[in-house]
């Protein structure tokens, strides 16, 4: 009997205790007002936020701020009252519970707040760091012939390295052993040149002997001079091509799965609302991703959603370039010193959006003007399409280039085209070096390359070049 009243005694307070807790309205319930104290539980997330509802005549009424602070946007609130009866919301289902005192409000997944994920870690650089130090490479090298000659040659590569960057110079050493002197015995410099790299503005300054950077579509000569150019290789961590999206909307709490070809690259848990999936894995080429989602109940959706990716391509808003001043220079590896006439050059790209990347470029001297535009297209998950035209003046005399190129990749194969023409009367700094007027022909130049993932047994990849003119010349390489 004692054990029985004691047992009464003890649930006694929590009879009480649940006495103090507020019904769930009902249809009867009328000329009643209390203030309840609950925890909003949004689209089955908790929020972790506990709010004042006023329940009147059966109806839940709540600040329109506090509704703001848990997410729910302005335009969908209805009126500008100060108060708002959240059952009377289109497409909005709330539910007190009473035991836990928490109240459960349901609105369509469009209205709640965007949210981005990544599925890779976020773009990370790392400071470059130089000490001072020196080096020094060389390369011996001895040749016999059957005539009973025998060359030496000796090559190096001199570098003074640095916080203020770096000093390098290479050139080679040659010299008959036995037999006949040749004319390109003794020493023969190569280049010389100092660069300082920004990674912060991932800028490249060059001076001394510098290669312009040509595009797809251009041609690259040697100046000595300086070159100031956007170099993306300062920064490893950053992603210049375009990367698909992935948007949807999500209802409840959902985890996201993300496969690619069939290999999961990521897992995310996803808030109620709309998403956008970004940054995926950097791969390039034509693949298929899955997204899994799988919500609170356990319930899978699983979605196919094809792609292709180009590094041809620049993100929208990026931008490369490389400017070049300086005399042209001649007989390289023959002459030491050996300059011409002033030249510049400049070649710029930009991402205009995720399907096309404008490419400009043009160089000048005394005799010679050359500019050209051009860009590349992306087909959709077709591949890519590069087009260029350029002009050239010269002499009084205009001439023009056509290009046009095709390619894509694939996990499996990757294919290649290209086909230009250049008019006899076209030229540019790299060909007027060595073309004369009377004997400048139309020059087309066509390659086709291909290539096969063999899987275990490796890859297997060919080519094919034709370069012809109007001169009956014609050259073919297969590979």
């Amino acid at each position: 009997m004692s054990r029985c009243c004691t047992l009464l005694l003890a649930m006694a307070p929590m009879m009480a205790l649940s006495q103090t807790l507020p019904a769930p309205p009902t249809a009867g319930t009328t000329n009643t007002t209390q203030a309840l104290y609950l925890e909003i539980v949004l689209n089955q997330r908790p929020t972790q936020q506990v709010i004042p509802v006023i329940q009147q005549d059966g109806s839940l009424l709540i600040e329109r701020e506090r509704l703001l602070e848990i997410g729910l946007p302005t335009e969908h609130l209805g009126s500008q009252d100060e108060t708002i009866n959240i059952g009377r919301l289109n497409g909005v289902e709330a539910q007190y519970h009473s035991p836990t005192q928490r109240l459960y409000i349901d609105v369509p997944a469009h209205w709640l707040p965007h949210q981005y994920h990544a599925s890779t870690r976020s773009n990370r650089s790392y400071p470059l760091q130089a000490s001072p130090g020196a080096l020094f490479n060389y390369d011996a090298y001895i040749s016999h012939a059957r005539q009973g000659s025998t060359t030496a040659s000796l090559g190096h590569e001199a570098r003074l390295f640095g916080t203020t960057g770096t000093f390098s110079t290479t050139g080679v050493y040659r010299q008959a052993l036995t037999g006949e002197s040749g004319i390109n015995e003794g020493y023969r410099r190569f280049d010389t040149r100092w660069e300082h790299a920004d990674q912060e503005t991932m800028t490249h300054y060059t001076a001394g002997d510098v290669i312009t950077r040509p595009l797809g579509w251009t041609n690259a000569v040697r100046l000595g001079g300086i070159q100031i150019s956007r170099d993306f290789a300062l920064r490893p961590d950053l992603v210049t091509y375009p990367l698909p999206e992935f948007s949807g909307e999500v209802a409840v709490p959902t985890t996201l799965d993300l496969f690619i070809d069939g290999a999961r690259q990521s897992s995310t848990a996803l808030t109620p609302g709309p998403f956008t999936l970004t940054n995926m894995p950097m791969v390039t080429g034509a693949g298929e991703a899955t997204i899994v989602t799988t919500d609170s109940q356990g319930r899978r959706v699983s979605t196919n959603l094809p792609f292709y990716i180009s590094s041809e391509l620049l993100s929208p808003g990026l931008t490369s370039y490389s400017a070049s001043v300086g005399a042209l220079r001649k007989d390289f590896g023959q002459r030491d010193f050996a300059y011409g006439t002033i030249a510049a050059t400049g070649s710029y790209r930009r991402g205009i959006n995720d399907y096309f990347t404008l490419e400009l470029q043009a160089e000048t001297t005394s005799d010679v003007t050359t500019a050209g535009a051009g860009g590349t297209f992306k087909l959709w998950r077709l591949g890519t399409l590069e087009s260029a035209y350029r002009q050239s003046y010269s002499q009084g005399t205009t001439g023009e280039s056509y290009t046009a190129g095709y390619r894509y990749r694939s996990r499996g194969f990757n294919v290649g085209l290209r086909h230009q023409i250049e008019q006899a009367e076209f030229t540019d700094l790299a060909s007027n070096t060595h073309r004369h007027s009377n004997n400048s022909s139309q020059r087309e130049v066509s390659q086709i390359t291909a290539g096969f993932n063999l899987g275990r047994l490796g890859s297997l990849a060919g080519g094919y070049f034709d370069i012809k003119t109007d001169q009956d010349s014609r050259s073919r390489l297969l590979n």
